[in-house]
């Protein structure tokens, strides 16, 4: 490896974990939200609802940590490894 690349290892792994996180964040929002809905069809409409909005916080972090926190390090990232 080079000397480079393992000074920006910590940055890579930063933006990795965003990454990831972002991507469990989106698939546990739609994993709640086939539970709100399935619990909506079984007729525990008020139940139903509250899973859904559950699954629907799960989404807007999951849109907030990719927009806030992952989008910009992942390109300020890419711009370091184009200087070097």
């Amino acid at each position: 490896m080079s000397s480079s690349v393992l000074e920006v290892l910590p940055e890579i792994l930063e933006v990795a974990l965003f990454g990831i996180g972002g991507a469990v964040l989106s698939l546990a929002g739609t994993y709640i939200e086939q539970v709100a809905v399935q619990t909506a069809t079984d007729g525990q409409t008020a139940l139903g609802v509250w899973v859904g909005f559950i699954g629907l916080l799960a989404f807007f972090f999951a849109y907030l940590v990719i927009t806030d926190t992952f989008w910009p390090k992942f390109i300020a990232l890419r711009r370091q490894l184009r200087t070097n």
